[in-house]
């Protein structure tokens, strides 16, 4: 049954639109990690884009944004088949240079955009040339964990190419302690089992970037965070 959408003040993730940083959010407990990723989004851009992944036959233990009705079906999308999540090939270097005129320094970026799955370069096509940045929630990431590398260097160049395309992408995920999240800038750990246990709950920063106001090993309950706490009964 659809809810009120929470909102009311920032909970101060908007910094993450500072820089050309990416997110990744993981836990234990699949509606607790996207209630927290729900909060972040919505700092940093209101209109967020919210990929879900999650089937139809594997529904929720416990309801999330979806469920709960406060993603408009405008900003809601569902990929057909997961299939079309996973990166393509590195393009043939002979084959981008006759594309792209350049050095190999300029080519790498429109190489990896290339790569990048057809549902997100058509996402950054759609938003235009003189659009603001637009974080793209990617939700129950670990659906597509084995289509990706497990190596952080190998990630981390498709991470740069959404950001250069002008999306945010913020990642959830129920996975933890995956090497690959360290490709990523700003890393979250939602220490929480449940969402009926969501007071004694907290939010550690496992990464971020220097001069942001997070900080590697901070923990901080999720009841402290406004815009987090909001998203919880």
């Amino acid at each position: 049954m659809a809810t009120v959408a929470p909102s009311g003040p920032a909970g101060g993730f908007g910094v993450i639109a500072r820089g050309r940083w990416a997110t990744v959010v993981h836990g234990e407990s699949w509606s607790a990690v996207h209630r927290v990723v729900y909060a972040i989004a919505g700092d940093v851009d209101p209109q967020f884009l919210w990929l879900d992944l999650r089937s139809a036959e594997e529904p929720a233990d416990e309801p999330g944004p979806v469920e709960l009705g406060w993603i408009p079906d405008s900003r809601c999308l569902v990929p057909k088949e997961l299939t079309e999540l996973a990166p393509r090939p590195a393009a043939d270097a002979r084959s981008l240079h006759a594309v792209v005129r350049s050095d190999d320094r300029e080519a790498a970026p429109f190489s990896d955009f290339m790569r990048l799955p057809p549902i997100k370069q058509e996402i950054a096509a759609g938003l235009g040339a003189d659009h603001e940045r637009r974080v793209l929630v990617i939700a129950n990431a670990e659906r597509i964990r084995s289509q990706y590398p497990g190596d952080p260097s190998a990630i981390r160049p498709l991470l740069d190419a959404q950001l250069s395309a002008g999306l945010i992408p913020i990642v959830g995920a129920r996975i933890r302690a995956d090497p690959a999240r360290l490709a990523f800038d700003f890393v979250f750990d939602v220490e929480a089992p449940d969402v009926a246990h969501w007071r004694e709950g907290s939010l550690l920063c496992e990464k971020a970037p220097p001069g942001t106001p997070f900080h590697a090993g901070e923990r901080t309950p999720l009841s402290a965070v406004s815009s987090i706490a909001r998203t919880f009964p």
